[in-house]
């Protein structure tokens, strides 16, 4: 079918409100006692907006891709170039806080960060788990929340491997990840056969995801 013009935007406005309520429960959990606006907006608002405008080319090739095929069809529908990559990178903020946050923490550009971060997502394949978590059916208000706390966890343990990542003293990120591995080498290997078989599995369910995110618990 072809996506209607009233369609692209009520799939935008909801995009959209699910990244606000992400960021709000991001700011409830980590920032409960200091929600001060401007201090948070001083403390990370660069490098967010850096972080906006500049994902792209930090991501994965796959994803690179079908954020190039959203932005060329949000142009079909007369969306402005730069408002059309803009909002076709939508999907991608809900990890920014997490990085902006690390690139504070551990006084690194945000650029960086995110290169160790999309890394661990990459050689992990954590891209599969939160794929298979948003195509869960959701019936009913409490597998909602289900669904959107086995999200979020999953963003929390991505957020605690790249935090080890950044940790770890290399000339890259590569060789960053090669250290950081070579320490965990049993609980890696052990997590690839969990995900092997996952994928192996004719079903895959709230149960069987939540294992994976549990078993993310386990190596950094």
């Amino acid at each position: 079918t072809v996506a209607t013009p009233l369609a692209v935007a009520l799939e935008l406005l909801h995009t959209n409100a699910s990244v606000i309520r992400h960021m709000t429960r991001w700011f409830l959990h980590y920032h409960r006692n200091e929600l001060d606006a401007n201090a948070l907006l001083e403390r990370y608002g660069e490098a967010f907006a850096g972080y906006r405008k500049g994902v792209a080319a930090f991501l994965p090739d796959e994803a690179r891709a079908r954020l190039d095929e959203r932005a060329s069809t949000l142009e079909k529908h007369e969306i402005p170039a730069p408002w059309a990559r803009l909002l076709a990178g939508l999907p991608y903020w809900y990890r920014a806080l997490d990085m902006v946050a690390l690139a504070h923490a551990h006084k690194k550009p945000w650029e960086e960060v995110a290169r160790r971060h999309f890394l661990v997502e990459r050689r992990l394949e954590l891209d599969w788990i939160r794929d298979r978590i948003e195509t869960l059916p959701v019936a009913g208000h409490w597998q909602a929340t289900a669904r959107i706390g086995l999200r979020e966890e999953l963003y929390r343990q991505q957020r605690r491997l790249a935090d080890a990542l950044l940790a770890t003293e290399a000339r890259d990120s590569d060789e960053a990840f090669e250290r950081w591995a070579a320490q965990r080498t049993g609980r890696l290997e052990h997590f690839a056969r969990v995900l092997l078989d996952m994928k192996a599995s004719s079903s895959v369910d709230y149960a069987t995801l939540s294992v994976a995110v549990q078993e993310l618990h386990k190596i950094a």
